[in-house]
């Protein structure tokens, strides 16, 4: 989008909106907000398929911003939900993770 590293990107994103996020792969993700920058680590898993992992980060950014969780918490979450659909063959969970999620949240 920017062609500037990740650390770079941000800062031009966020000139644009309230909270910008980069992802950065299997490193995690770089979120910002007014208070500042969060860098987000990601899971380690067995990847198998990366097919919809952006869209399974974007939708655990968005659950988490929805149950008004701020913005850190909110990319571990999506972390976490980008990492289960990577170490499957389908790109897809088949299973509930509420619990995992719950743990997260709690830290």
């Amino acid at each position: 989008l920017t062609n500037k590293k990740p650390a770079e990107a941000i800062q031009e994103i966020k000139k644009f909106c309230r909270i910008a996020v980069v992802k950065t792969g299997e490193k995690g993700s770089l979120v910002m907000d007014n208070d500042g920058l969060h860098k987000i680590k990601g899971f380690k898993v067995n990847a198998i398929n990366t097919t919809g992992a952006g869209d399974a980060y974007s939708g655990g950014f968005l659950y988490g911003i929805s149950h008004n969780f701020d913005v850190k918490t909110s990319g571990k979450i999506a972390s976490y939900v980008a990492a289960q659909v990577v170490a499957s063959h389908d790109s897809m969970m088949n299973r509930n993770i509420q619990q995992e999620i719950a743990g997260i949240i709690k830290g």
